[in-house]
């Protein structure tokens, strides 16, 4: 077995395995492949593809795993991206399902290092675009996400 969990998690999974088959012969370009990824795997796992898509269930299921502030994919496929721009969009969305999937999140602090150079405090970012291509935008101070265009959700961080 290799120590990579998202390539034991597709050779484990028959059925994710066809999927991701389906979808890369199907001869469309890495983003498209990406987005349907997104679309087909979010709803075969069941998994919230963006934050208005977190139910009841999802918050009760996330619970269990002892996760208080559950992600979307959406959500964590944009974290990733930030994190890691140059990675293939098909691996981002693996990344992000995997994630969802067994309440693993990737931590904002890192992309707020990333962008500020440090970790401030205190900070506000949101949440920006649609499918495996959604984008973070950091707020300056004084700045509202009511006025950016696109924008699913925002979020304070508050560091202790």
């Amino acid at each position: 077995m290799s120590e990579n969990p998202i390539i034991n998690w597709f050779q484990s999974d028959d059925e994710l395995c066809n999927i991701v088959n389906r979808i890369a012969a199907a001869g469309k370009s890495l983003e498209e492949q990406a987005l349907e990824a997104f679309h087909q795997l979010s709803a075969h796992f069941n998994l919230p593809k963006y934050p208005e898509d977190i139910s009841e269930q999802d918050y009760e299921r996330f619970d269990e795993m002892g996760v208080d502030d559950p992600r979307s994919v959406f959500q964590e496929a944009t974290i990733f991206k930030y994190l890691e721009p140059e990675e293939d969009p098909r691996g981002i969305v693996m990344v992000a399902l995997y994630n969802v999937k067994n309440g693993i999140f990737s931590d904002v602090n890192k992309c707020a290092e990333k962008h500020f150079g440090s970790v401030p405090k205190e900070y506000m970012f949101c949440y920006v675009g649609d499918g495996f291509a959604g984008r973070l935008h950091f707020l300056k101070t004084g700045e509202s996400w009511f006025n950016i265009p696109g924008v699913k959700s925002a979020t304070k961080v508050i560091n202790h």
